[in-house]
């Protein structure tokens, strides 16, 4: 009888495993593949892979991947795109034999480009406003008074970021309106 109640208990514990799902980063660029790995579950079962959007954007998988001999997954599926800066992304796996169940997140986040308002037009056009305004929007008579050859100061400011990673940053402008040019130079 003991040594029944003892592999009735050995059973159990086993089949009490915790699942986990991970990503290999906490934030990505667009165009970045997303590892997701996963451990705590049957070997040979199909892990749901399912992602929902903050705010909602569109929608991507879901997914799916095929536990190993040792109850670990990893799938490579996704890549976030360009529409996904600035979301955060909730990530559900679950084991479609089991049951069980883990959850993480992850985002695309997004900087915030401002530029710098040097104040209305005054007596003095060559008064600069220190310390500068930051401005996130256009730069216009109500807020600057910038003229030909300034330079317009911009700051660009990224929170979120997983330290000691690496980050790339891609900046356009485009600086004509109405076939004229709204920038002299950057």
């Amino acid at each position: 009888m003991f040594a029944g109640l003892l592999l009735l208990l050995v059973s159990r514990a086993a089949s009490a495993q915790t699942a986990t799902v991970t990503t290999n980063k906490t934030d990505y660029v667009p165009g970045e593949t997303v590892v997701i790995t996963g451990s705590g579950y049957l070997p040979g079962e199909t892990v749901a892979l399912t992602l929902v959007e903050s705010p909602l954007i569109d929608t991507h998988g879901p997914y799916t991947a095929v536990a190993d001999a040792n109850g670990k997954f990893v799938n490579t599926s996704f890549v976030p795109n360009s529409a996904d800066v600035g979301v955060t992304f909730t990530l559900t796996a679950t084991g479609q034999t089991s049951g069980r169940s883990a959850q993480t997140s992850f985002m695309d986040a997004s900087g915030n480009l401002d530029q710098g308002a040097n104040g209305r037009i005054t007596a003095d056009l060559l008064s600069i406003k220190d310390p500068v305004a930051w401005q996130n929007g256009d730069l216009n008579a109500n807020n600057s008074h910038m003229i030909e050859g300034f330079s317009v100061p911009y700051r660009l400011v990224l929170t979120g970021l997983t330290p000691g990673s690496n980050h790339a940053v891609h900046i356009e402008w485009d600086i004509r309106q109405g076939g004229l040019a709204a920038i002299d130079y950057i």
